[in-house]
């Protein structure tokens, strides 16, 4: 959490949002010089504008809601300087129905073990995610 956008601090000025206060703890430790921000990116206000903005990590894809999806779109571009760029991710179908389709992934450390299970959704090109 955050750690993508304290690699933006060549910039001038830079800006992190996530709508937890708790990623935003996290974040906050890995680099003072980043303005950060409780927010959601379907329905925020800043108050400027940016050269860049990113969504990424596939944060899109947790917008459930086409009409969420719009508005973060249209909350985005209020918030492009002329010229500005938004770079973002998210699933390809592809993905969602080859490489997610009923998979489970191990990772074990010394100190961590991950367990995670991707399950085919009901929903066309859709997938839940287990994980322990």
């Amino acid at each position: 959490t955050g750690s993508l956008t304290t690699l933006l601090t060549d910039f001038k000025s830079v800006t992190g949002m996530d709508l937890s206060s708790d990623m935003l703890a996290v974040a906050s430790q890995k680099s003072d010089s980043v303005r950060w921000i409780e927010g959601d990116m379907t329905d925020f206000e800043l108050g400027q504008n940016f050269d860049v903005i990113t969504i990424l990590c596939d944060s899109l894809n947790y917008i459930t809601d086409q009409h969420d999806v719009i508005e973060t779109f249209k909350h985005v571009y209020r918030h492009l300087n002329t010229d500005g760029t938004f770079i973002f991710d998210v699933h390809s179908k592809f993905k969602m129905n080859t490489l997610f389709a009923n998979q489970t992934y191990i990772d074990e450390t010394e100190h961590i073990f991950l367990a995670w299970e991707a399950i085919q959704g009901d929903l066309p090109d859709s997938v839940w995610h287990y994980m322990t």
